[in-house]
């Protein structure tokens, strides 16, 4: 007489394996470090270059990917933003409607609307380059682990394309919130193949259908 109940039981062990082994092949095609417990993203509400408030609540329904740049930087974030213009430009269509992009101010003195667009242009990005004052940017820096720190310039640092005597040390990352408005996985650093940024989006955006 206790044989159903021993096989009910099976038979709920194995469903349950069986969903956690799915959970873990999803979070597995995912690329970068994967939130196994995705948690709200930290709402902010900063400015666009032609003052216009944005706040991150206001881009729910839609996958997002953050990061964190500057318009005097040598190297890396012109990197990160061109490559994540080849991401758009994958989305086609879809970018705007599936997917949004934010980059994120580190040097609130220097963004300036002037320096903010000059840098959109280069890199013919339209999507929004967002900053505020020292303590508003701070706030978000502190929120999604971004170190920054000015570093002053001297003569022999080798960097005089620089219109102002310092530089900024940061943290390079790339942060992408579902459209629920959970961060889902961050990728570090700026070497990142933009084909992987792709299908990340493309299997959150998946999700809403």
């Amino acid at each position: 007489m206790k044989k159903p109940a021993v096989a009910l039981g099976f038979l709920f062990v194995a469903a349950a394996l069986s969903v956690l082994a799915g959970n873990a092949w999803a979070a597995e095609k995912l690329y970068g470090s994967v939130w196994t417990s995705p948690k709200p993203a930290p709402d902010f509400e900063l400015k666009d270059r032609a003052g216009k408030r944005v706040r991150l609540a206001s881009l729910r329904g839609k996958v997002v990917a953050l990061t964190f740049v500057f318009t005097q930087c040598p190297q890396v974030c012109p990197i990160i933003t061109a490559k994540l213009k080849v991401v758009a430009d994958g989305l086609g269509e879809r970018f705007g409607k599936e997917a949004v992009f934010v980059l994120i101010s580190v040097d609130p003195e220097g963004d300036t609307p002037e320096a903010i667009k000059k840098y959109q242009e280069a890199h013919d990005v339209r999507w929004p380059y967002l900053v505020g004052s020292e303590k508003e940017l701070a706030q978000v820096w502190g929120d999604y682990g971004v170190m920054v720190e000015r570093r002053p310039l001297d003569s022999q640092s080798g960097h005089g394309s620089h219109a102002r005597p310092y530089t900024i040390d940061h943290t390079a990352k790339l942060v992408l919130i579902d459209e629920k408005g959970l961060m889902r996985v961050q990728v570090p650093g700026y070497l990142w193949p933009p084909e992987k940024i792709l299908k990340n989006i493309e299997i959150l955006a998946k999700e809403r259908r």
